[in-house]
């Protein structure tokens, strides 16, 4: 990734500042010149010096960067590589609290969630006695009602009567007759 250069619009002026004063003497350029060109040299020295620095910190960030991972760490002391070894086991032990915390607060939420689908079961529990208890309660109409109804409620083959919709418990006179197909 290529960044843009602020300086360049500067560098620009400079180098033509610079052939300008080249053909002259300095002190023959116009004194806003002369002032401006003060203002572009001071202007270049402090980005130059920013940007030394930032280099700076960019390679020993770079540098611990690779301590932290474990690589090149032949070039350390034994004081750097103490300090590197806190410094890390307090990362660490923040890192571990962190971990426990959200791991506490799942732990919260999942018994949250518990206590809820518990009421929610006992609530379902509850409606399906209640639906059980009124079947229970109204009279059956199956068992007691009428075998026209049963036989009108229930499909058959039009050709077969079958004999077990009568009433069992009733004792007919004549036991020998079994189940007639029409044909």
């Amino acid at each position: 990734m290529r960044f843009h250069n602020p300086l360049l619009p500067l560098l620009v002026l400079f180098a033509v500042l610079e052939e300008l004063s080249k053909g002259t003497k300095k002190h023959l350029l116009l004194p806003q010149m002369q002032n401006l060109y003060l203002k572009l040299i001071h202007r270049i020295s402090f980005y130059q010096q920013e940007s030394s620095k930032l280099k700076r910190q960019i390679r020993d960030i770079q540098n611990l960067n690779r301590h932290i991972l474990g690589e090149s760490l032949s070039s350390l002391s034994l004081k750097e590589l103490k300090n590197l070894e806190s410094r890390l086991e307090k990362g660490l032990s923040r890192v571990r609290s962190r971990k426990h915390e959200t791991l506490f607060a799942d732990v919260e939420f999942m018994q949250k969630r518990e206590v809820e689908l518990q009421n929610h079961n006992n609530y379902l529990r509850a409606k399906i006695a209640e639906y059980e208890r009124a079947q229970q309660q109204q009279p059956n109409m199956m068992q007691q009602g009428n075998v026209c109804e049963t036989i009108a409620s229930q499909q058959y083959d039009r050709n077969f009567f079958p004999v077990n919709l009568l009433d069992p418990n009733h004792q007919y006179s004549r036991q020998d007759h079994t189940a007639l197909q029409l044909v």
